[in-house]
């Protein structure tokens, strides 16, 4: 971008610029050339007339109560502790205010005061006044809108939709439909959104929509409707880049003069966006350091002996002047209290408070009757709440691929599988059909059950946060938001069922009759109704659907166990029998079982004795009544009240802010004035000092010069473009450089300049689908990707750390395994100390490194030094590093750059892209390379640079940070991109054609052609061979070490793993509770059913166990691999044994709880036999697990895929179907399903010496254990040849989840 010379911020003119702002107006807008259209006035839009709002604030104090609690009974409780201290301010018509401070400083604090909100634990004094006239929060919000920080939007909505919605619902009950949408188009067009109107706003991550500076607009639209004279913004700016964010803050300086009065909280400003604000509000400590003009500003810190220096952006200058330095705190706040004594001493500062004392504006009647007293929550009716919410709601529901189409996908594909598993063509039934036919009955409700409560339960999570902005804003009610978000899954809870049995039915052998299949689908509907009901009650309740997918399945699993299959319905204990009374798996069970049987009158028998002769007596061995059916048919709607119900008493749980979660919950104020994750971490006091005590190795210094590098990328080929010639890309053009020895270089440029490209093109990364040209050279020798990675470190954006390692394990762990050989441990050790020195980590150095959201650990800042200190063992003399201060506060950036800084004076060349740093940041590099379209637009020192866009016509503006300035030069404005690329070219051309690039370009050559010899031998000794560096014996002491600290520190693997056995083991323990050593015909099924839960417990615990394994260090793993740490076989073995003794003592524990307790034959051997195949089985299991989780890229992924992989071998483990019954075409997953051989080997282990089974009745008895055996189509014979084959299902599973982990390895690198 381009722009002639720009004049200091006093009365800035800009001209050719999308940063323009003459006649009040806005040129053409990135998204919409129509924003603020040439003419200033915006005079399209018919706005009504707005009434002039003065805000004003007068010694407003806010203090912090300490928190009470049992714990400090008896203990004398802190004093409140003052966050704001007689804080006063004005704001007036048609200014846009920023206010601004350090963190901690208090601005999220006051902008919650300002706003009433948030103010639950805050004691609160002071006075707020609207035109003189005092608010309360009713008032305040029926002038005002408040934009938050997170633009919070239904994503499948269109941005048209979106403003309909809210102005049939928000806007005043007076205004008709017509005046309403008309109000849509005209925001619309006020804000510039009128070229995305019709586009999807998007769901990040999965639906593509709009931009983030039309996302924030739309915010902005949302809330003009009510044309509010008053809006306050918090970080309005907020993840947004340059050009998005100087369009926000533009669209507010529209608003601020059609009269409108904008008070905004933002966060380090680049110099253009700044320069719009009209005032600014300075807070530190709590208290007010200035609040007026922005050239006012700058007068009075340099008339305190603060004068901003030149070519730096004041933001950047107010809000260091005002921080906190941690290790200088009492320096700092001295200083900080001195201004704010000078400034509130100070006239203009005591003028304000008297204005605001006596001067109040003129107040019209109407102005205070219809809308500071407008007493009105909603906005529209009760019908046309219920009408749009259940519009919006229909609209999301059609348009999401998961509800239209995997939804019935889904649905089709498992009632086909399933129909091929229990493919039964005949009417006939056997004994071994009525096995098959109530496990196909029990598999239907299971099916309809988890689909069901699985596809509602993100019906509320996802849009909690939304529903309570909403509800918040006075929309509408909870009941109609309720009530709309279920009449819209009706439809899909009615058609699902329906199709799944209109399949499955016919296809598993089910009664063929029309009546009986009519019935069943009815009950299937209730099932799914009923299971969906239980979904919304789970789904209300829960702060998120990761908390839904955790409980969901641990709440049903008792209403599964009694549902009167895998614990006969007559042998529930009593002190449980309630459990069975609220499982709708028994009733639908009953139903369909009665449904199914009731008129079945033979059953074929092929032995004389020990067959069930029709379908009554199947119900009465399953305690079954036929009589029950209506009964089960009214208990069914008993869920749809409860789910609606817990809704409603979760609203106002959640409306009081005691139940938040991170995702959504309003932000709590913190005696810190904002949240703590923003508060500057206290750090090393000496970092940044040069350290002559480190003993540092001796470093070579390295001149790196790449010449004439061409980056092409390479067209794909494909099927679809044939006959389609694809142009490729020129993506660098002749780009040349050098960096030499103690420089420390910034790599800067607008987005798509070629930054990255560079940095993977110099480093030999991610070069698989470009064509590259030119050479690259160390002190002259050509270089190579091993030549570049013996001699250099990469420090990429993102710290990649194992979050339970301290930071000096982690360094321990790199030195032991990265480090020379020629080292012995006490030289590496020595080292890591060195290093943990020379970065400032003494203070972290026995800290965890933490995970974010999970465990509480070092600071950003700290993060990214160790980043640096990981690769610095190896005492690299080059270092690249991405993105270094991404993330970070501006105190934290500067840290870590003054790191780089200290290495560099130590003889080190270091190259860093860097991408809006602060003046303070900027100021700390040596030279700058420029990128602009591929080309080199400048390299040199920061001096040089100034002075070559002077002499191009582009003179930095006295308060203008230089890395603000280069970067709007050089980028691309839309709308104007033919203009701005001729004038980027300009100084390309310039700069190519100018004496330093031809300097640059003679040197490269002179060091090529003649390279200093000592250097020279340096490099050409570095060989090309040398992967790793330790031994394979360290290799894997240093992994598994590692991978055992991280399980024993992680609470999810020591704590809860134990606890969840013992707490199953119990449970199962009371339900299946057994004190007699005789068994009857109950028990069999009681015993089988006993057995094949302690199967598929053990399975899903251990699959489920291991599932995040790997996925939650793939990252870390091809990482470290690539850096050549370790090979793929050291880190398999290594993760893989840690989990073994685990996968030893969690069934020992379980079976030795649950097999005395559930009436298992009470014998030592057979205990110990076992044991010993639940060990086998959860081995298998995790073996299993290992398989999809080296397989899927993240555990989010692997929870989802993991059941229905496991639902085939489930089905086929001999107790759902038959294990004689199984169809020829599937037998092969009988023989991988670890399920099936553990079962046969345990009901082998239990029933072979149960030589009397007690029988009421005369007939339909089995008499002994080795009946029971063959019932089931099971052999004692195959006892020792099941075992091998678990073994080898282990080692199978094992070798292939090695080969996937490997084959991912080599295709990343």
């Amino acid at each position: 971008m381009v722009d002639s010379e720009r004049k200091p911020i006093l009365g800035i003119s800009k001209q050719n610029s999308f940063y323009s702002h003459s006649n009040g107006g806005f040129d053409d807008d990135v998204d919409d050339p129509e924003l603020g259209s040439k003419g200033g006035g915006l005079e399209k839009s018919v706005a009504e007339d707005l009434d002039p709002v003065t805000l004003t604030w007068k010694d407003v104090n806010v203090y912090a109560m300490p928190k009470k609690g049992c714990c400090n009974r008896g203990q004398k409780l802190e004093s409140p502790k003052q966050i704001l201290s007689n804080v006063s301010g004005m704001i007036k018509p048609g200014k846009l205010m920023a206010v601004m401070g350090a963190s901690g400083a208090g601005k999220s604090t006051m902008l919650n005061v300002l706003t009433f909100r948030n103010r639950g634990s805050l004691i609160i004094q002071g006075d707020i006044r609207i035109n003189g006239v005092v608010v309360d929060k009713t008032k305040i919000a029926n002038i005002s809108a408040y934009v938050q920080q997170d633009d919070l939007f239904i994503g499948s909505l269109t941005v048209r939709e979106h403003l309909t919605f809210r102005a049939l619902l928000r806007m005043d009950k007076r205004k008709s439909r017509e005046q309403r949408l008309q109000k849509v188009e005209d925001v619309i067009y006020e804000l510039g959104l009128k070229k995305c109107a019709d586009t999807v706003i998007g769901i990040p991550g999965r639906l593509r929509g709009i931009s983030g500076g039309e996302m924030k607009r739309l915010s902005f639209a949302s809330d003009l409707l009510t044309n509010p004279p008053l809006m306050f913004c918090d970080e309005a700016t907020s993840g947004l880049d340059s050009f998005m964010a100087y369009s926000v803050i533009q669209s507010l300086k529209a608003l601020v003069q059609k009269g409108r009065t904008i008070i905004c909280t933002i966060h380090q400003p680049p110099s253009e966006v700044f320069e719009l604000f009209d005032e600014v509000f300075l807070l530190a400590e709590g208290r007010v350091a200035f609040s007026g003009p922005i050239p006012d500003a700058l007068e009075f810190f340099k008339s305190n002996g603060h004068p901003s220096p030149v070519n730096y952006n004041p933001a950047d200058h107010f809000i260091l002047t005002l921080a906190i330095v941690p290790g200088k705190e009492k320096d700092c706040k001295a200083k900080v209290k001195d201004i704010c004594d000078v400034y509130e001493a100070s006239q203009p500062y005591l003028q304000m408070k008297e204005e605001i004392k006596t001067g109040s504006a003129q107040v019209s009647q109407s102005f205070v009757e219809n809308t500071l007293n407008n007493t009105s929550r909603y906005g529209a009716s009760l019908l046309q709440q219920v009408k749009s919410v259940f519009w919006r709601s229909w609209i999301t529901s059609i348009r999401d691929p998961l509800i239209v189409r995997i939804k019935f996908v889904q649905t089709i594909f498992f009632s086909v599988i399933l129909g091929l598993i229990y493919l039964k063509t005949d009417d006939e039934y056997s004994q071994e059909d009525i096995m098959n036919i109530n496990g196909a009955i029990f598999v239907i409700i299971t099916n309809l059950s988890f689909t069901n409560i699985f596809s509602v339960l993100n019906v509320f999570p996802l849009e909690i946060p939304i529903f309570l902005r909403e509800y918040g804003s006075g929309l509408y009610g909870v009941g109609v938001y309720y009530l709309s978000k279920t009449l819209v899954e009706i439809p899909f809870l009615i058609l699902i069922p329906v199709i799944f049995m209109s399949i499955l039915y016919w296809m598993s052998g089910l009664v063929h009759d029309a009546n009986s299949f009519l019935t069943a689908t009815g009950i299937a509907v209730l099932i799914g109704n009923t299971a969906a009901s239980f979904g919304y009650l789970v789904s209300a309740a829960v702060p998120s659907v990761t908390a839904a997918l955790a409980i969901a399945p641990a709440l049903m699993i008792p209403f599964l166990l009694f549902g009167g299959f895998f614990l006969n319905n007559g042998s529930t204990p009593d002190y449980l029998i309630w459990l069975k009374y609220l499982s709708w798996f028994s009733y639908g069970n009953e139903m369909l079982v009665v449904n199914q049987w009731e008129d079945v009158k033979n059953i074929n028998c092929t032995s004389s004795t020990q067959c069930i002769p029709d379908g009554n007596s199947v119900i009465k061995n399953l305690s079954f009544d036929k009589d029950n059916f209506y009964l089960d048919l009214v208990d069914y709607k008993l869920f749809d009240a409860e789910s609606l119900g817990c809704f409603n008493s979760v609203k106002r749980f959640t409306m009081n802010g005691s139940f938040t979660n991170k995702g959504y919950s309003p932000e709590v104020i913190t005696t810190g004035g904002g949240p703590k994750d923003n508060k500057i971490h206290p750090e090393d006091p000496e970092l940044g000092r040069q350290r002559q005590e480190s003993s540092t190795d001796h470093l070579d210094p390295v001149t790196l010069t790449w010449k004439d590098v061409n980056v092409y990328s390479i067209p794909k080929k494909g099927c679809c473009n044939r006959g389609n010639a694809v142009p490729s890309k020129h993506i660098l053009k002749n780009v040349s450089g050098m960096i030499k020895p103690g420089k420390l270089t910034a790599f800067m440029g607008s987005s798509g300049a070629g930054k990255s490209t560079l940095m993977n093109v110099l480093t030999f990364r991610n070069s698989g689908d470009l064509k590259l040209d030119g050479e690259i050279r160390v002190n002259g020798v050509k270089v190579n990707k091993p030549k570049i990675s013996n001699i250099s470190a990469y420090v990429q954006q993102d710290d990649l750390f194992v979050g339970t390692m301290t930071v000096r394990e982690q360094l321990t762990f790199r030195a032991l395994l990265r480090m020379d050989k020629s080292k012995s441990r006490e030289e590496r050790l020595q080292k890591v100390e060195e290093i943990i020195q020379e970065l400032g980590l003494k203070k972290c150095a026995d800290t965890m490194i933490g995970t974010p959201g999970k465990t509480k650990g070092i600071s950003g800042g700290e993060m990214k030094r160790l980043s640096f200190a990981s690769e610095l063992l190896t005492n690299p003399p080059l270092m690249f590093c991405d993105e270094a201060t991404s993330g970070l506060d501006s105190f934290m950036a500067h840290n870590v750059i003054q790191s780089l800084k200290s290495l560099v004076k130590q003889g080190r060349t270091i190259l860093c892209t860097i991408h809006q740093p602060s003046s303070d940041v900027f100021e700390l590099f040596d030279e700058v390379f420029l990128l602009a379209e591929g080309r080199v637009a400048f390299s040199g020192s920061v001096n040089d640079a100034m002075n070559f866009f002077k002499s191009n016509g582009h003179t930095c503006p006295i308060n203008y940070n230089p890395a603000d300035h280069f970067v709007i030069t050089l980028a691309i404005e839309p709308g104007r991109e033919e203009q701005c690329r001729e004038e980027v070219n300009k100084i390309c051309d310039n700069f190519e054609a100018s004496s330093a690039y031809k300097e640059i370009k003679s040197k490269t050559d002179e060091l090529a052609n003649h390279p200093e010899e000592h250097l020279k031998q340096m490099m050409e000794t570095l060989t090309d061979s040398s992967r790793y560096e330790a031994s394979i014996f360290q290799q894997v002491k240093s992994v598994f070490w590692r991978s055992w600290v991280t399980n024993i520190r992680d609470p999810m693997v020591v704590r809860i793993k134990f606890a969840q056995t013992i707490f199953f083991a119990l449970v199962l323990g009371l339900v299946y509770l057994k004190t007699s050593d005789s068994y009857d015909q109950q028990d069999i099924m009681n015993i089988n059913g006993v057995i094949f839960i302690i199967i598929t417990n053990l399975s899903f615990t251990h699959v489920f166990g291991v599932l995040n394994v790997f996925p939650l260090e793939v990252p870390v793993f091809m990482r470290e691999y690539g850096t050549g740490l370790y090979n793929v076989a050291v880190y398999y073995l290594s993760k893989t044994l840690v989990e073994i003794p685990f996968l030893i003592i969690i069934p020992i524990i379980f079976m030795s709880i649950l097999y005395w307790m559930s009436g298992l034959i009470r014998d030592a051997d057979a205990f110990l036999v076992a044991t010993g195949i639940s060990i086998l089985v959860s081995n298998a299991a995790a073996s299993f697990g290992y398989v999809i989780s080296t397989a899927v890229p993240s555990t989010t992924a692997g929870l989802a895929i993991a059941p229905a992989l496991m639902i085939p071998f489930l089905l086929f483990g001999g107790f759902f179907l038959n294990s004689g019954s199984t169809p020829d075409y599937l037998v092969w997953l009988k023989y991988i399903s670890w399920f099936f051989y553990g079962n046969e080997i345990l009901v082998v282990n239990q029933w072979e010496d149960v030589t009397q089974i007690s029988c009421t009745t005369s007939s339909s008895c089995v008499s002994n254990g080795a009946l029971v055996i063959s019932s089931l189509n099971f052999d004692k014979d195959n006892f020792y040849l099941d075992i091998g084959l678990l073994f080898a299902l282990i080692a199978a599973f094992r070798i292939i989840a090695f080969l996937i982990l490997l084959f991912r390895a080599k295709r990343s690198h």
